[in-house]
């Protein structure tokens, strides 16, 4: 009997070290915004997902320089959508883009051009799985053309805008 509570001792603690390596808990994050971020024309924008849903490990940092950091190695699944407001703004030939970031990787997700009209609202989406090594750091960064600043539509309704991030 003494022999086996020492192996369920032993056993006990080898579990307790593997969670501590690799925590059994599935790192998820996701943000919502809806507070109209305004987007320069011609310039790369860090996209600021201000309102959390779920961040199991407490890995996004909010503001202007918004980032989520892997809180181990692995890989990711990134989706992200993204809505203007409505704007006529949107001229033949101009355009819209979204860019994920990944340590110093980065992929196109969506781009929009040709888009004329009045009162359009255009969204930009996506989704990708990336390899981030360990405290690598994940964001999104939006680019518009129009000639004038334009904003995120700030509903305050879950989904126009957000990002959710997932380790698989």
């Amino acid at each position: 009997m003494i022999e086996i509570v020492r192996k369920l001792t032993e056993l006990e603690k080898r579990l307790k070290s593997l969670e501590a390596i690799e925590p059994s808990t599935k790192i998820v994050a996701s943000y919502t915004t809806n507070q109209a971020q305004s987007i320069s024309h011609n310039t790369e924008t860090i996209v600021d997902f201000e309102d959390q849903v779920i961040d199991t490990h407490a890995a996004v940092t909010t503001g202007a320089s918004w980032k989520f950091v892997a809180p181990s190695a692995g890989y990711y699944l990134v989706s992200v959508r993204l809505l203007f407001s409505a704007t006529s703004n949107w001229l033949d030939g101009e355009l819209g883009s979204i860019k994920l970031v990944c340590g110093s990787s980065h992929w196109y997700l969506d781009r929009k051009d040709n888009f004329p009209g009045s009162s359009l609202y255009m969204q930009l989406s996506g989704t990708w799985i990336v390899h981030a090594a360990l405290s690598d750091e994940i964001n999104v960064k939006v680019y518009q053309n129009t000639g004038s600043s334009l904003t995120i539509f700030n509903e305050a309704t879950p989904g126009f805008t957000g990002i959710m991030i997932i380790k698989l």
